[in-house]
C-alpha cells in the first residue's frame, strides 16, 4: 500500500509517497482502509521540527517516525480476533497523534482506543476535518465548565480549534466575540459571532472586566491583557501559541487565581476513544460547519503541507485518499 513519508525536517518539498508493507494484522487492531485525511498544525511543526522542543521529542537531527498523520476519516476492512467494538464496513475516524501518527496512508492499522465511529451525515471528508480541533476545543470547554449566558471572546477564531470553538460555545448557550482578521468577518457573522475584533486594526484592544471566558487559541497577547480582560473568577483558557505562551500560563497561573481571582491555563489536545466519542455526540446534536480550504488528491500531500505553511487558504486542508 502507499503511505507518506516524511525523512528530513524543514524540507516539506520532499515529503514524497512510498509504497509500505504493512506488518501483518495484530490480535488486538482493526485494519482501515482510509478514505480522507486533515492537516493541523501538529503535523506541520514535526514535519519542520519547529519549535526545539519538538526534535527533543521526535528526534534531533531526523525525524524518527518518518510517517506523518494524526487525523483521518475510512471504513473497518478488518478485525484482529482480540477486538470487540467494531466490525468490517463500519465508517470510523480517529487522531493518531497519541499513537505514533502514520495516518497519511491507505491503509493503516491501529488499536479500538484510537478510533470511534464517524458522526452520521457527515461526509468521509468533513470527519476527517474534527479530531484534532474539535477534540481540543473541547477540552478547553471542560475546563471552564457551564457556559450558558457567558460572555466569550474567541482569541484566534478563524483558526481550526478556533472556529470550532465558536460554534460550540454558541451551542453551549453563551454570547461569543472573536478576535480575527477582517477577512474572516463575514464568515464569523455567518456561524453567529456578536462581534469581532480585527487584530490588525491600529486601534485593536480588549475592553477591561468585560468577559467571563476568553479561549485564547494561538495567540500572542499576554498574559497580563487577557487578564485584564476577565472579570473577576473569570477564565482563560491557553490553547497553542507560542512556547513563552503556555510557559507563561502554566508558571503564573496560580498567581493570578491567589491574588486577581482569575483562573489562567493552558490545554493541549488528549487523544482517546473517549474524546472521539465526545465528538460524535456533540456533532450529531448541532451540525458542525466544517470549512474545507482545499481538498488536495492524495499524490499532492506535499503541496498541501507547503499550501498549509504559507496560509495559502482559508479551513481545513483535507486529502481526498482515495483520489
Amino acid at each position: 500500500m502507499k503511505t507518506v513519508v516524511n525523512r528530513y525536517y524543514d524540507q516539506l518539498k520532499d515529503i514524497t509517497i512510498e509504497e509500505r508493507q504493512l506488518p501483518p494484522l495484530k490480535s488486538d487492531e482493526i485494519e482501515i482502509k482510509v478514505h480522507a485525511a486533515a492537516l493541523n498544525k501538529a503535523d506541520l511543526l514535526l514535519a519542520k521540527g519547529k519549535p526545539w522542543m519538538i526534535k527533543l521529542m521526535y528526534g534531533f537531527k531526523k525525524p524518527k517516525n518518518i510517517y506523518p498523520g494524526s487525523d483521518f476519516s475510512g471504513e473497518v476492512v478488518k478485525v484482529g480476533h482480540q477486538t470487540s467494538q467494531f466490525k468490517v464496513g463500519d465508517k470510523v475516524f480517529g487522531d493518531l497523534s497519541g499513537a505514533d501518527f502514520k495516518a497519511f496512508a491507505e491503509v493503516i492499522h491501529t488499536q479500538e482506543k484510537n478510533i470511534w465511529y464517524m458522526p452520521k451525515d457527515y461526509s468521509y471528508l468533513e470527519a476527517a476535518a474534527l479530531p484534532m480541533p474539535v477534540g481540543t476545543a473541547l477540552e478547553a470547554i471542560k475546563k471552564v465548565g457551564n457556559l450558558k449566558d457567558k460572555k466569550v471572546l474567541v482569541y484566534g477564531a478563524s483558526g481550526g480549534v478556533g472556529r470550532f470553538l465558536v460554534q460550540l460555545v454558541l451551542f453551549k448557550g453563551a454570547t461569543v466575540d472573536a478576535v480575527a482578521s477582517n477577512t474572516h468577518m463575514d464568515d464569523l457573522k455567518d456561524l453567529g459571532v456578536s462581534h469581532i475584533y480585527d487584530y490588525k486594526s491600529s486601534s485593536f484592544t480588549l475592553p477591561n472586566n468585560y468577559y467571563d471566558v476568553i479561549f485564547a487559541v494561538n495567540g500572542y497577547q499576554s498574559l497580563r491583557n487577557y487578564g485584564k480582560a476577565l472579570v473577576k473568577h473569570g477564565f482563560c483558557v491557553i490553547i497553542g501559541g507560542s512556547g513563552k505562551q503556555l510557559f507563561a500560563a502554566m508558571s503564573k497561573g496560580w498567581f493570578y487565581k491567589l491574588f486577581k481571582k482569575k483562573h489562567i491555563s493552558s490545554v493541549l489536545a488528549n487523544p482517546s476513544q473517549d474524546v472521539m466519542k465526545s465528538i460524535t455526540d456533540i456533532s450529531e446534536q448541532t451540525r458542525l460547519n466544517v470549512q474545507i480550504g482545499k481538498t488536495y488528491a492524495f499524490s499532492e500531500i506535499s503541496q498541501a503541507f507547503i499550501d498549509f505553511d504559507h496560509h495559502t487558504y482559508s479551513g481545513k486542508y483535507v486529502i481526498d485518499i482515495k483520489k
